[in-house]
């Protein structure tokens, strides 16, 4: 099973929020606004802020919608001081109804963080509860950290897997494998996948 630290003094703060409803304690009634998690001009900058939005999606039950929930999840995973990767796995912890675009971008998220590691084991995690069929976004990103792992034999499974999917014939999907096998100085794997085409530059 999935095995995450959860060392971040912050995530105290979402368990609090969800006692706080489920004992029926007060939690402040400002309007959920969704435009602050997108619009540039007027865009939650802090964790308190955050806070109150999650707390508010989670009282009125917004959380449970998954186009909003998928909104929430992807602020929390962007690259923000304020909110770090663990707090976006209780986040997504908390989500019902889970697809895989829920579980793609989680794995981005532990790419850009620099934890390669976690997306491969989220991706294990995704095929063991069977939340639905890995889809050609999915790839780029498990291809992407078995780069920064110079992990040759993660990189061949996740190239085997993609071909029995079918994704083979996906340009992005195959450029990124062209990258893998460069990086992992498996040259004449990344010539054979790159003389076979399509490619994108």
């Amino acid at each position: 099973m999935l095995s995450l630290s959860m060392s971040c003094v912050r995530l105290k703060y979402l368990s609090s929020a969800i006692r706080s409803i489920l004992y029926h304690r007060p939690v402040s009634k400002t309007t959920i606004d969704l435009l602050v998690l997108e619009t540039p001009s007027h865009q939650c900058r802090d964790f308190k802020e955050f806070k109150q939005i999650l707390c508010q999606m989670i009282l009125t039950r917004l959380i449970k919608d998954t186009f909003a929930a998928k909104r929430v999840l992807q602020f929390s995973t962007r690259n923000r001081p304020f909110i770090h990767v663990d707090y976006s796995y209780q986040i997504f912890n908390f989500i019902e109804n889970l697809n895989a675009s829920f579980y793609n971008i989680m794995m981005m998220a532990y790419v850009r963080r620099n934890y390669p590691h976690r997306a491969i084991t989220f991706y294990e995690l995704m095929l063991y509860r069977e939340v639905g069929r890995p889809n050609v976004y999915t790839y780029p990103f498990l291809v992407e950290a078995c780069a920064i792992r110079k992990s040759k034999f993660e990189g061949k499974q996740m190239h085997n897997h993609l071909l029995k999917l079918g994704f083979d014939s996906d340009v992005h999907v195959r450029s990124t494998f062209v990258d893998m096998y460069a990086d992992c100085y498996m040259a004449e794997d990344a010539l054979k996948i790159f003389n076979e085409g399509p490619f994108m530059g």
